[in-house]
């Protein structure tokens, strides 16, 4: 009867925290990009 509440609410928590990971990795290989493509492309133009 306990154990129903907190096992919904960790499965609750533990999606929020995969769609925050899964957000913060795009945004993070977003940034990355931005960095290395202009100094990858001015290296291939040079």
């Amino acid at each position: 009867m306990f154990n129903t509440p907190i096992l919904s609410t960790n499965q609750v928590t533990d999606v929020q925290i995969t769609e925050l990971s899964q957000y913060v990795g795009e945004l993070l290989f977003f940034y990355v990009a931005m960095l290395i493509v202009p100094c990858w492309a001015a290296i291939k133009i040079a």
